[in-house]
């Protein structure tokens, strides 16, 4: 009858959000009670609707109600809590080498074996926990299974162990960081020699093309003063035979000797490239040779005609 009496009581004390015994109980307008933390939790996600609820009966309140804590339900549920561990064997709280619960608050009790997490670090073979890392297998191990099986062996706390595994791995991370960090600069370094040869093959081109440039204007300069030079040249050399034909010529072949020596003088006038020039005086030199040749035969013609 007592443990029936005081399962009910516990029932009737628990929370329905965490349905554990009520902590820092406190009691709603609608009459139900739930602890403090966990119904101000379920308010707070109601915030922005502006309107609040019971978890239980879904009775909404506006505005948010004001929590104070029910000291009538607090003194009934610390003697709840006073009864209860009373009733707890001894052989529950947890021992030296025993794994303790992680909820209980105050004195631990020993950890249930059925619990996942609780299954990893408990050794199967002594139901002792795994608090110890043997390195010559590379295992965690219980001290029963230190002094049996793995007798000799190169064993350390688990602790040790771990912390000596997070040593190692943030050297590695370190290595691994400076390696990048190193190559990062060796790129950056790369980069800048590359903007210096190109910055360097540019000032090269600029100063080539400028060299060229100058050195082109100069033997332009001195191809359009040579070809002014030789065009004076022919030119007088053509007149002195204009003039020796002349002499030698009748009237008619003087007129059109006339004719197309001012036609081809106007022609090279009218031309604005060297290329031209060359072409025209080139004609102008053909025709004074066949003016001339003609010339010839005529004079000796006319010498052996009879006046």
């Amino acid at each position: 009858m007592a443990e029936a009496s005081i399962s009910v009581a516990q029932v009737q004390f628990s929370c329905p959000v965490c349905l554990d015994i009520l902590k820092d109980p406190v009691t709603i307008p609608c009459g139900h009670s739930y602890c403090m933390n966990c119904i101000t939790d379920c308010w707070n996600l109601e915030d922005q609707k502006g309107v609040y609820s019971c978890p239980e009966c879904r009775q909404t309140f506006t505005p948010r109600p004001v929590l104070c804590k029910n000291l009538v339900f607090a003194e009934m549920v610390e003697k709840l809590k006073t009864k209860l561990l009373a009733d707890v064997p001894a052989h529950c709280y947890a021992g030296p080498g025993d794994a303790e619960c992680d909820i209980c608050s105050g004195t631990k009790y020993k950890a249930i074996k059925s619990c996942l997490v609780l299954q990893e670090v408990i050794c199967r073979k002594h139901d002792k926990l795994l608090d110890i890392y043997c390195r010559t297998d590379q295992q965690c191990i219980c001290y029963l299974c230190g002094m049996d099986e793995h007798k000799n062996h190169d064993t350390v706390t688990a602790v040790e162990e771990k912390q000596e595994q997070l040593r190692k791995t943030q050297t590695e991370f370190k290595k691994r960081i400076q390696q990048k960090e190193k190559e990062v600069q060796e790129l950056r370094e790369t980069v800048k020699s590359h903007k210096r040869s190109a910055l360097a093959s540019v000032v090269d081109s600029e100063k080539i093309f400028t060299e060229l440039i100058h050195f082109i204007e100069t033997r332009r300069s001195e191809f359009t003063q040579l070809v002014r030079d030789g065009l004076h040249i022919i030119y007088l050399k053509h007149l002195l035979i204009f003039q020796i034909c002349t002499h030698n010529c009748t009237y008619n072949c003087l007129y059109y000797i006339l004719f197309f020596a001012s036609f081809f003088f106007a022609l090279c006038l009218s031309c604005k490239f060297v290329y031209y020039y060359f072409i025209v005086f080139y004609y102008v030199s053909c025709f004074y040779s066949i003016i001339n040749i003609y010339c010839h035969f005529e004079c000796v013609l006319g010498e052996k005609k009879p006046y």
